[in-house]
């Protein structure tokens, strides 16, 4: 499946586009390289190991000063995702991602997030509004 129009889903959400900052959208998929040859034919061989956790990193838009109406929504969205079973070994967020190196969207994962810092740019007499969020989310194995 290409790209459908947005980068993160976080459970059932679709994280608006206008809350990311588009060059700061990273995913590192779960994937190294670890042979990559061609043979006698001269065609290519690459073989890829799967012992790196997947990361999604990005900071939410400087254009677009999240209020604390966004900042609800997307804590809503974390706890709606938030998954606690006993597979896992830590509590984690399932998410949907677009990952650029496959050009497909990855489903059935599992992250944590790195505690986010929020800081505050304006206070108005109904809303408060902050600097950039950074989001951090590291792929979490499930235990066997």
């Amino acid at each position: 499946m290409a790209y459908d129009g947005w980068l993160l889903k976080i459970g059932d959400w679709i994280v608006p586009n206008t809350y990311i900052q588009p060059e700061t959208y990273k995913v590192g998929n779960n994937k190294e390289k670890i042979y990559d040859k061609p043979d006698y034919d001269n065609v290519r061989h690459t073989v890829y190991t799967q012992n790196k956790s997947a990361t999604i990193e990005f900071d939410t838009a400087k254009n677009f000063n999240l209020s604390d109406i966004d900042v609800g929504k997307i804590q809503e969205a974390l706890e709606d995702a938030r998954v606690t079973t006993g597979d896992l070994n830590k509590n984690a967020y399932k998410l949907k991602f677009y990952d650029p190196s496959t050009d497909s969207y990855v489903t059935d994962k599992y992250f944590t997030l790195e505690p986010l810092i929020y800081t505050v740019s304006k206070v108005g007499p109904h809303r408060v509004f902050y600097y950039p969020i950074s989001f951090e989310f590291t792929e979490v194995a499930i235990i066997d």
